[in-house]
């Protein structure tokens, strides 16, 4: 049986931008994805998962009590930590995860995602998903969650040699985890799914570890 005790996934500075071009603060499309929103560091995350919105998320419930947004993490300033004990991380092993706000994709486009990441235990499952409207629902500047219906997912990001699997070991120590999307050269059917996105999502986990 694994002893019971809490340990840390940390993520910091998470950006994607426009290509060609540097990725600037002012240029990054992910809201608030440096964590610094004067009035609420976890300002357009999605972090509080309700039963009731969606029948998927039960394990979920309790889950904003293992967010926060630290001042300082190993010489970085205003970290995600996401972190979890053993009933959350192993068994059942549900993660701790985090949502941001949907961000308008352009298949046509040319977009890098970066992010930097450490960890005291948790595997990190990190990936872009795309997502287009629910059919029924006008298109407005401010869509919800359960407005969207998620329709493509993008390769996880790795911060090592790993080029395979979801659960991601990054170690102690920052590692930066990056890439370029849509991927280079998709075939016809995969150039389909692309044009179908709307909005991409990054998703992020603590889990296993």
């Amino acid at each position: 049986m694994r002893p019971r005790f809490s340990s840390f996934l940390r993520i910091w500075c998470l950006g994607l931008g426009l290509l060609p071009g540097p990725l600037l603060a002012e240029s990054n499309l992910v809201v608030n994805g440096s964590f610094d929103h004067p009035n609420d560091p976890l300002y357009g995350w999605k972090y509080r998962y309700d039963p009731a919105e969606d029948k998927n998320v039960g394990w979920y419930t309790n889950n904003h009590e293992r967010v926060c947004v630290v001042p300082e993490n190993d010489g970085r300033k205003q970290v995600l930590s996401l972190w979890g004990d053993t009933a959350v991380l192993w068994a059942p092993g549900q993660g701790t995860k985090v949502d941001s706000a949907p961000i308008p994709f352009k298949a046509e486009g040319r977009y890098r995602f970066s992010a930097w990441v450490r960890s005291t235990g948790p595997y990190c499952r990190m990936m872009l998903e795309g997502y287009r409207w629910v059919p029924g629902i006008k298109p407005h500047p401010n869509p919800k969650m359960n407005e969207l219906r998620r329709c493509y997912r993008f390769t996880p990001l790795y911060a090592n040699e790993q080029q395979g699997g979801s659960r991601v070991p990054v170690g102690p120590h920052w590692r930066k985890m990056e890439m370029t999307l849509p991927p280079p050269n998709p075939g016809k059917l995969q150039q389909e799914k692309l044009k179908e996105i709307e909005f991409v999502m990054v998703h992020i986990v603590a889990i296993d570890g």
